[in-house]
């Protein structure tokens, strides 16, 4: 019941907005860019938590799974977690080809 009136609210508020073509190509432009910034900066990042696991980085588990969805593939190289926290190396993104 609750999420019906939580949609609802949501519908009544948006429902006065009307997207140009301008700015959903700029939306999209945005999170293209934040999309490939985060694939840049992945293995950078992962070696800074491998530095900072320090005699640690040795436990870190290699993953085992990957999703494939409408012919893109995505994978993790390795994980690392204790009760608080996972950690997670960059993962790949493969497309099939053919």
């Amino acid at each position: 019941m609750r999420n019906i009136e939580l949609q609802n609210a949501l519908d009544r508020s948006m429902s006065g907005l009307q997207f140009r073509e301008e700015m959903k190509a700029a939306a999209a432009l945005v999170c293209t860019a934040l999309l490939f910034t985060a694939l840049a900066a992945g293995p950078g990042i992962w070696s800074l938590i491998q530095e900072h696991l320090g005699p640690r980085a040795p436990y870190a588990t290699g993953a085992a799974g990957a999703v494939r969805d409408q012919g893109i593939e995505f994978g993790a190289a390795a994980a690392l977690a204790d009760r608080n926290t996972v950690r997670v190396s960059p993962f790949g993104i493969w497309r099939e080809s053919g």
